[in-house]
């Protein structure tokens, strides 16, 4: 009966064993996850920073290009606007002096003696 319960004991310390074992190895694994979690988490967390900023450089660019466009188009405009003035400028001109040349075309030639005693 002794041997049986030798025997019994025996097993008994090596399943103690083994499932000592297995926790550590249980608990490396879970240790393991962990910090296979924790650094899969900082991965996303810099490749969501990555992707804000890309974003972010993407919308002042497109904010800059649309200034850019904006100014311009207010160039465009001003400029046409000053050409139309210079424009107007020039027609007002050559109607100011097609009239001065015909009124003094209508004027006679006069020569005006000034007689006075000195």
């Amino acid at each position: 009966m002794k041997i049986f319960l030798f025997k019994a004991e025996a097993e008994y310390v090596k399943t103690i064993n083994r499932l000592d074992e297995e926790r550590l190895e249980l608990r490396r694994s879970v240790e393991d996850l962990t910090i296979k979690r924790k650094i899969e988490n900082e991965d996303v967390k810099h490749l969501i920073r990555l992707q804000q900023d890309k974003l972010e450089s993407e919308f002042r660019q497109d904010k800059l290009n649309t200034e850019k466009q904006f100014r311009e188009q207010v160039m465009q405009i001003r400029e046409e606007h000053q050409n139309k003035r210079e424009k107007d400028l020039s027609d007002q001109t050559a109607r100011l002096e097609k009239m001065y040349s015909e009124i003094l075309q209508r004027l006679p030639n006069i020569a005006v003696k000034l007689k006075g005693g000195a």
